[in-house]
């Protein structure tokens, strides 16, 4: 009998509750996964089930429905993926420099990074990019091209690997310590 259970995709489930209130994620993208998976399995989870249910809600009540199933996880692997997602949505001009400034400040404040991590996209970008913003100190392209750069350590991570998160996390663990 093949069965999923959801709590096995909780990093997943993490990067989908984050990336759908900040627009990174789409209903679509995770309808599409949980739609595979409630056609392959025998008896899918009440949650799946509600989950493939979405349509119609807002991004905010999607949000709150995977968070009370995930309860009170919170994974650094999460939050990479997040920042890889939102590398790609930068670089490819789907989210403006300043959306980006508010992820990056918004999982460095709630998250947990490790020190290096937070001290290096905290501090670096957000005061920079308001200075920037207001022509104080430097410039937005400046500004965008080194979050990308930043960002760009996390690269590899992405939707389709998922089964891969633990591994290049733990390489991104060694070289963030």
């Amino acid at each position: 009998m093949n069965k999923t259970n959801p709590k096995d995709y909780l990093d997943l489930l993490q990067v989908f509750s984050i990336g759908i209130v900040y627009g990174l994620i789409s209903k679509y993208e995770i309808t599409n996964w949980v739609d595979e998976i409630i056609q392959k399995d025998d008896e899918p989870d009440s949650f799946l089930i509600e989950l493939s249910l979405i349509d119609n809600l807002s991004n905010s009540a999607i949000s709150a429905i995977i968070n009370e199933y995930i309860g009170e996880y919170n994974s650094n692997i999460s939050h990479r993926v997040v920042f890889s997602i939102l590398l790609s949505k930068l670089k490819n001009k789907q989210i403006s420099l300043e959306k980006a400034v508010n992820v990056v400040e918004y999982l460095c404040l709630n998250h947990n990074l490790s020190n290096k991590e937070f001290n290096s996209l905290r501090f670096r970008f957000s005061d920079e990019f308001y200075l920037a913003k207001d022509c104080s100190i430097g410039t937005l392209p400046d500004i965008e091209t080194r979050l990308a750069d930043t960002l760009s350590f996390y690269k590899e991570f992405n939707l389709d690997n998922c089964k891969d998160w633990n591994k290049i996390n733990q390489r991104i663990k060694v070289q963030t310590s």
